[in-house]
């Protein structure tokens, strides 16, 4: 044994304690990785993500997050709040989960519970005609825990 190193390691354990460290629970969801970009599909079929801060205006043009997790739960729900910068034609006729749209018809937040034994979570918007360029930010929050913002370009 390293009596010198085996000394230093427990201080900082004693010194983390000491701040509060000891006593917080170790979460049960874990963000370990949060991309924002295209999903496009090649001909042949196959899904492709493409991470990229730019999305064109073409109408039809999928974007969105994917997130990577680290959890036991067989569910999780997450939270995810779409901020434009001025307010498109339409919201759209899809509806999966629960969506609220804010009173200046400029962001919506959208709500789900989902399936997370792969490890992936994710969500996909489409460009539809009159939605404005600009800037746009997507924040999504994972349970009562992790958060991530993705600020965005649409033109």
């Amino acid at each position: 044994m390293n009596a010198p190193g085996f000394l230093a390691r427990s201080m900082i354990v004693a010194i983390a304690c000491m701040a509060g460290a000891c006593n917080r629970p170790t979460p049960d969801v874990v963000m370990t990785q949060a991309t924002f970009g295209l999903y496009r599909t090649e001909q042949a079929g196959q899904a492709m993500f493409e991470p990229t801060r730019v999305v064109p205006l073409t109408a039809g043009q999928q974007y969105g997050w994917l997130i990577r997790l680290r959890t036991d739960r067989p569910r999780i729900r997450w939270r995810e709040e779409l901020t434009l910068p001025s307010p498109p034609r339409t919201w759209g006729k899809e509806k999966i989960g629960t969506r609220v749209l804010a009173a200046n018809n400029r962001s919506i937040v959208t709500e789900r519970e989902v399936r997370a034994d792969s490890g992936y979570i994710f969500n996909a918007w489409k460009v539809e005609p009159g939605d404005p360029s600009g800037h746009y930010a997507i924040t999504i929050s994972i349970e009562d825990g992790p958060s991530r913002k993705f600020a965005f370009e649409l033109k």
